[in-house]
């Protein structure tokens, strides 16, 4: 999969796309965003997930790679001198960079607690299975989910109570 995309020369086609619509990022955050992007393809497809549209999934998890850099690595960056002392990472220790590291976890876990406790007030019938599909792809860590991966598991689980994405 990764020798035809680079070979039919896709790769170079989304970092260029990528490089244009990010214009802010450097080109080595470019690079790993795309790498990333294929390689969670490769993970998804190898764990026998279907991609039906590769070039639209690797674009929107590209993107959205793209996005959580700016956001956390560059957006704001200020230099050194202009941060308080204590607001360094890099003279974290390992208990509290884990400590940090499982309070994120824990938000992110409340977060989507959160969200399934909302579902009742979002609506009826398949309002509801669509978000249920939603945060699963989210509690899952899944980079993309197209309209027609909704569709499949909507039309494919529509008598099934136990429905899931990984089956």
């Amino acid at each position: 999969m990764v020798e035809a995309l680079h070979a039919s020369g896709y790769l170079d086609g989304l970092v260029r796309r990528l490089q244009k619509q990010w214009s802010h990022l450097p080109r080595a955050d470019v690079d790993d965003c795309v790498a990333e992007a294929v390689n969670s393809a490769f993970e998804a497809v190898s764990g026998g997930r279907r991609i039906s549209q590769l070039g639209a999934w690797l674009w929107k998890a590209v993107d959205n790679l793209a996005s959580d850099r700016w956001r956390i690595e560059h957006q704001g960056r200020r230099s050194a001198d202009d941060l308080p002392e204590d607001a360094n990472d890099l003279d974290l220790d390992d208990e509290e960079r884990a400590r940090r590291d499982a309070l994120a976890d824990h938000r992110r876990s409340e977060a989507i607690r959160l969200a399934r406790g909302l579902l009742p007030r979002v609506g009826h019938g398949q309002v509801i299975a669509v978000m249920e599909i939603v945060i699963e792809t989210v509690e899952a860590g899944l980079p993309d989910l197209s309209a027609e991966t909704v569709a499949e598991t909507l039309e494919r689980d529509a008598f099934r109570p136990d429905r899931s994405l990984s089956s």
